[in-house]
């Protein structure tokens, strides 16, 4: 097997198209409902940065079959490896897998002493595997990844490090009338809301959730800032104005102070049955100074109402991290099901 490094090869643009092509060249079923767009991978293998990073490519009988890239995070003494793809149809899979894991974590020797992963870049991007027993149900938004990928990882001495779930939820009637003491009591303090306006997403309303998503998560685990013309890129490529469900809380004085992304998804059962339609409740954000006013739960009551509109049936609290204050989303309606993911950690040796 030949490994091949973007800051090494002679020939870049080559490198990015085989790199950007890597998954959707290998991945089948629903294994591809994740992908990030090509075009945004192009992008991303060749993005400036002021951190350390590269990228590489594993070719096996003269085509790739597998790669990764690695990169310092700001947070000190980390680093982040991630994009990792796999063709595990390949008897030599596991061998690929390893060598380039190893390359990455090199790489990122003498530079971080904890390396998280898969991290896309940061966690802006997609990170996390899943790591439960598989259902039908796969969406776009969650991470989805053969089952193998967590067994490489885990082979290359990483660890389990933080645990996500996805839990799916009924009665969506009563998850209304459990928020709405909180809405109309945000509504009396004076507090406003509105719904994200895609119209204007490049005109206002995208700044308003760039600034909200960083004064909000600022001290998070592993959040950092990312330039504003990245988070274009991101939220263009998920948002469907049509399903969007989110809207702003703007203060009293006219400040936005808080903000829940969410909008409605549909999976249609391979046994023939009716669709189910969700609204999923992706991610909530409130700034240090309007917490404790229940403007998270106002906030979700607005997405609720306005997805069961737009014909929904069930909901789903999203992505949300072992522990969080969102993990009672869910809680607030009849528990369905629930997706698990986990993030990995590995220490490294300094010398």
């Amino acid at each position: 097997m030949k490994l091949t490094s973007f800051q090494h090869t002679a020939d870049k643009p080559a490198f990015v198209e085989a790199f950007s092509q890597l998954p959707a060249r290998i991945r089948r079923g629903a294994y591809r409902n994740a992908l990030l767009p090509i075009q945004l991978e192009r992008i991303l293998v060749d993005l400036p940065s002021p951190a350390p990073r590269n990228s590489w490519l594993v070719e096996h009988g003269g085509r790739p079959i597998g790669r990764i890239a690695a990169n310092i995070s700001s947070h000190p003494q980390t680093g982040y490896v991630g994009f990792f793809e796999v063709d595990t149809r390949q008897a030599r899979a596991a061998a690929a897998a390893r060598l380039l894991i190893d390359a990455a974590c090199n790489f990122l020797q003498d530079r971080a002493v904890r390396v998280f992963g898969p991290v896309n870049l940061n966690t802006w991007l997609p990170y996390r595997f899943r790591i439960d027993a598989r259902d039908e149900r796969c969406f776009a938004w969650e991470p989805v990844d053969p089952p193998e990928y967590v067994e490489h990882f885990l082979a290359a001495g990483f660890k389990r490090s933080a645990d996500y779930h996805s839990t799916a939820f009924a009665n969506l009637e009563r998850f209304l009338e459990q928020t709405e003491p909180e809405y109309q009591a945000a509504l009396a303090k004076g507090f406003r809301f509105r719904r994200l306006d895609w119209s204007r997403l490049h005109q206002g309303d995208g700044t308003a959730l760039y600034n909200l998503t960083n004064a909000a998560f600022e001290g998070s685990f592993l959040f950092e800032t990312a330039p504003q013309p990245l988070f274009d890129l991101f939220l263009g490529t998920q948002g469907k104005p049509k399903n969007d469900c989110t809207h702003f809380a703007a203060s009293p004085k006219g400040d936005d102070v808080g903000f829940f992304f969410a909008f409605t998804d549909l999976h249609s059962p391979s046994t023939g049955a009716s669709p189910e339609t969700y609204v999923v409740l992706k991610t909530t954000g409130v700034t240090k100074e309007a917490r404790g006013r229940g403007l998270s739960n106002a906030l979700a009551h607005l997405a609720v109402k306005s997805a069961l509109a737009m014909g929904a049936q069930y909901g789903i609290a999203a992505l949300v991290r072992a522990g969080l204050q969102s993990e009672s989303y869910a809680k607030k309606g009849d528990a369905l099901w629930q997706h698990n993911y986990a993030l990995f950690e590995k220490r490294l040796s300094q010398g």
